[in-house]
């Protein structure tokens, strides 16, 4: 079994989904742009996905839909990472 433990706060939700969206920048740079091609999902699986889970659990889809966009909007302010390459740790979900 493997057992995760989410973060806590929304300060490390937001640090941990930084993390996961600036990954992608860093495969592009270490296996170039063809290596995307495995790293993105599909817009129609996408859309398929979001369906199956709307008619299942409709208000967490939309709170999940709200805190994505926020993320994306506001989540460069919660990249902290030297230029050595290090992240600040999570304390929460550890």
């Amino acid at each position: 079994y493997v057992y995760i433990k989410v973060p806590e706060t929304f300060t490390d939700f937001m640090r941990q989904s930084t993390r996961f969206l600036d990954s992608a920048e860093q495969i592009k740079k270490y296996f170039g742009a063809e290596a995307m091609n495995e790293y993105e999902i599909p817009y129609s699986i996408k859309l398929k996905s979001y369906w199956s889970t709307f008619k299942k659990y409709p208000l967490y889809l939309i709170l999940a839909l709200i805190l994505n966009t926020i993320q994306r909007l506001i989540g460069f302010r919660y990249a902290n990472y030297e230029n050595s390459g290090k992240w600040t740790m999570i304390a929460s979900s550890k």
